[in-house]
């Protein structure tokens, strides 16, 4: 599990949300901004994706040690939020773990 202070908080959601750029996978889709200073990551599961709310814990309990696991030394200064879309609640860790590294590397370029 990534840190507190490494999560997006409200404001910084809305904002990311609004103004950020996207790039679509095909279980993930992703909100990205840059920001002054430290790296800010965070995944949401809408309901319409997954009804109960343990599984959408899951999900992002899946997501952030997936993250964890790529990325050793985040790069500085951008906000990245992770979309799930139907179906993503069938995913292994394993092929979550890949959409995810896949969408990062399309972020950086």
């Amino acid at each position: 599990m990534i840190s507190r202070d490494r999560r997006v908080d409200k404001h910084l959601f809305h904002e990311v949300f609004s103004s950020g750029k996207t790039i679509s996978g095909e279980h993930l889709y992703v909100k990205t901004l840059l920001i002054d200073g430290e790296s800010k990551f965070s995944f949401s599961v809408p309901k319409s994706v997954v009804k109960k709310a343990a599984a959408r814990n899951s999900l992002k309990r899946k997501g952030y040690s997936c993250l964890e696991e790529i990325i050793k030394e985040p790069p500085k200064g951008v906000v990245v939020i992770f979309f799930f879309k139907k179906g993503a609640q069938h995913l292994t860790k394993k092929e979550l773990c890949s959409e995810i590294r896949t969408l990062l590397t399309k972020i950086n370029k």
